[in-house]
């Protein structure tokens, strides 16, 4: 059965659901206010639940948590459940290893709220282990987290940034990894930042924002001004922060933020700054007269584009970059000592596969992961040519980690999907073969993995175009129309959605039924090209797809309306809000998770306006026109037809979210609660709210803090679609 085909014969069934008739939503007040924009009133009647400080806000917030609780009071299935996930989240995470110095360093967690970090006093891996950086002892409740980090050159230092309860908003510390203590070094008020060292280890180069107005220590993630004119800095160990050297900074493009990568050498900075994600303008900067005061930085294209630094001999520098390339990246030789803007040499021409990572070892070997129909490959190349060295033989998967240098004669990379917990693979260069060996396997024993399978296939779109989706089943399971489906997507920014192994997905499984994953267009998968299909006055193709892939899982007696739920986060967040406003009728049940609500305001908060790139401005009336058109808090309405009604529908947010603000999640749920009291009696389906206290975005969320989101959007389920919890399957 095609997508296109009617899906009318079981759209018309009753959902299971607690009747809500005995829930009494918040009296939450609408205020008159309103603004004219490009010629159209625009109502906003919760603008005083932008600040989250506001004492009606916290009242909101304290009510909808209070509502929540209560739905669940005496619910026997949710105890069960959440000590079901806790005992099968009860397992390792590892990472690659990383040389620096004579050591070796790498991550590793179970059932603890963050990561640690470890250290090998062997390069080879013989010496001793200690730990050296441990977040589970800063608080019991993990609400102290490590964002960005680094190793010095000498491995000697490492610098690392703490986050506090989830905010994007970071203060950097420095660690002996001879002693483990810290050093008096402390660096606030960065956010959006990475690390990096010079070569000589005495220092590293870091963004931050100007202090608060009220001084340092103020922003906490609640607030939600506008975060702008980053500027880059280096820090010389054992100094003040007032000391730091401002390096560079955009005065005429408040907007912007900065990352930075190093030669091997140490000879050259390299700057990515623009204000629109994965597409940056690429400047270098001369580190060979020393860092005493602002770079006098040089544009290597006119234009911006996603790139990465591999190596350079002297002033010739390799890169991937997007930069004159049809639709991936494309390997390039520029030299610096003879450079004109966007002059450079192409060694290796666009593959037609996306390139997910790509490190020069070995002196000259190029190992570049592409991404072919959603799954890694590995080749090996040479660096100078582009030619075609060998190729590795792994399984179907992600390389999602990788680690080597080019003066190593190995590197390391992980592999995992969703049926596949990770395993660490070792690749040597002998001189006259290439040697793929298993370097670390995760002891993963909580569920029989072996009774999983990962099955891959595409469908339809409304315009022809194939969707890759994958399912994640338990073996030998028979297609069952009644069976419970999550369906989730995300469809953003570039980004990949590609086979990583998550255990809410595999408890799904294991305990209720198929989880569905769709690549919609919008995300990076195939390229600039599915990026492009699915953003600005595209973006509602992602929508497109996602519908379809519903339509799909529904002809094809995967499951039923009143058994299909859908979930995404953030930008995927967002997803679930457009389709359920568009095709109510196709979900029984809907988790928005911090997602982007409103469209017209989004830009004003926090980093919001670095999301103009994906969506467009609402202070472009092109852009304003469309963006009204599928705004999710701006489209809620009651269904035309009487014996319709929206799903139900369980909206997470966090109250540190300084990325995606939870006024999105505070503002939709207002509306959704008021459609339903005042202009749709009936609707019997719950509109319900959880605000997580002290935790933030995604990033730094404590293992704890998963389980208990996870758990209740399974408790969720069941209580309103009557989903079975299978707790001996």
């Amino acid at each position: 059965m095609s997508v296109s085909e009617s899906t009318d014969s079981v759209m018309n069934e009753t959902p299971r659901h607690k009747d809500v008739m005995a829930l009494k939503y918040p009296d939450v007040p609408r205020m008159e206010f309103s603004a004219n924009l490009h010629g159209v009133e625009v109502n906003n009647p919760y603008e005083y639940l932008e600040d989250s400080n506001k004492e009606e806000t916290r009242t909101f917030v304290n009510e909808q948590n209070a509502l929540f609780d209560s739905f669940f009071s005496k619910s026997e299935p949710r105890y069960l459940i959440q000590d079901k996930l806790e005992a099968t989240w009860n397992c390792p995470t590892i990472w690659v290893p990383m040389k620096k110095g004579s050591r070796l360093f790498y991550w590793e967690n179970c059932l603890q709220n963050h990561n640690t970090l470890h250290v090998n006093e062997s390069t080879d891996g013989s010496g001793v282990v200690r730990k050296i950086l441990d977040p589970n002892l800063w608080d019991k409740d993990g609400r102290f987290s490590v964002g960005a980090f680094a190793i010095s050159q000498d491995g000697k230092l490492v610098a690392y940034s703490i986050s506090e309860n989830g905010s994007d908003w970071e203060t950097i510390k420095i660690r002996e990894v001879d002693c483990g203590h810290d050093l008096e070094d402390i660096v606030r008020f960065t956010k959006l930042t990475n690390l990096r060292w010079t070569s000589d280890s005495k220092g590293f180069f870091y963004q931050r924002f100007p202090k608060h107005k009220s001084g340092y220590g103020q922003a906490n993630g609640t607030e939600t001004g506008r975060n702008l004119n980053a500027k880059l800095y280096y820090h010389v160990v054992d100094t003040l922060q007032d000391d730091d050297i401002l390096v560079a900074e955009f005065p005429s493009n408040p907007t912007w933020t900065m990352f930075t990568e190093l030669s091997d050498d140490g000879d050259y900075l390299f700057v990515h700054a623009s204000d629109v994600i994965g597409e940056k303008y690429l400047f270098y900067a001369s580190l060979k007269g020393g860092i005493t005061g602002k770079l006098q930085l040089t544009r290597v294209f006119s234009q911006p584009g996603n790139h990465w630094y591999l190596a350079n001999d002297d002033t010739v520098v390799y890169l991937m970059t997007t930069v004159g390339a049809k639709n991936f990246h494309h390997l390039i030789r520029v030299d610096l000592a003879n450079h004109g803007k966007g002059k450079y040499d192409v060694i290796m021409m666009d593959q037609g596969k996306k390139v997910l990572w790509a490190i020069v070892v070995n002196e000259n070997k190029l190992v570049i992961c592409y991404v072919k129909d959603v799954l890694s490959r590995i080749e090996i190349r040479d660096l100078r040519t582009g030619n075609v060295i060998d190729q590795l033989a792994i399984e179907p998967g992600t390389a999602s980690d990788k680690y080597g240098r080019r003066s190593d004669k190995e590197f390391y990379f992980k592999l995992e999907s969703y049926v596949n917990p990770g395993t660490i693979y070792k690749v040597e260069f002998g001189i006259t073969e290439i040697k793929l060996q298993v370097y670390k396997t995760t002891d993963f024993k909580t569920l029989d993995l072996d009774t999983f399978k990962m099955s891959m296939f595409s469908y339809s779109s409304n315009d022809g175009t194939n969707i890759p989706m994958f399912l994640v089943h338990k073996k030998n399971m028979p297609r069952d129309s009644n069976r419970p489906c999550l369906l989730t997507a995300y469809g953003g920014y570039g980004y990949s959605r590609l086979p990583a192994f998550n255990i809410p997905y595999l408890f799904f499984a294991q305990h209720f039924g198929v989880v569905a994953i769709a690549n919609i267009r919008g995300g990076g998968e195939y390229g600039k090209n599915w990026h492009d299909e699915g953003r600005l006055l595209n973006k509602k193709t992602g929508f497109e797809d996602f519908i379809a892939g519903a339509k799909f899982l529904l002809n094809n007696g995967y499951t039923r309306p009143h058994k299909l739920a859908i979930t995404g986060a953030s930008n995927g967040g967002l997803l679930i809000g457009a389709v359920v406003n568009q095709r109510p009728d196709l979900f029984g049940a809907a988790i928005p998770q911090v997602g982007i609500m409103d469209m017209l305001r989004y830009h004003k908060f926090t980093v919001g306006h670095l999301w103009i790139g994906e969506f467009g401005s609402p202070d472009d009336s092109k852009y304003f026109h469309y963006l009204r058109q599928y705004s999710p808090l701006h489209n809620i309405k009651a269904p035309e037809d009487e014996g319709q009604q929206y799903p139900s529908i369980l909206v997470t947010t966090s109250d540190h979210d300084d990325r995606v603000v939870c006024s999105h999640s505070l503002k939709y749920i207002a509306e959704l609660q008021y459609m339903a009291a005042k202009n749709n009696p009936g609707q019997k389906n719950p509109f319900l709210l959880k605000v997580y206290q002290n935790t933030g975005h995604v990033s730094g969320k404590p293992t704890q803090a998963k389980v208990e989101e996870w758990t209740d959007i399974f408790a969720f389920l069941t209580h309103t679609l009557g989903y079975n919890f299978n707790t001996n399957p």
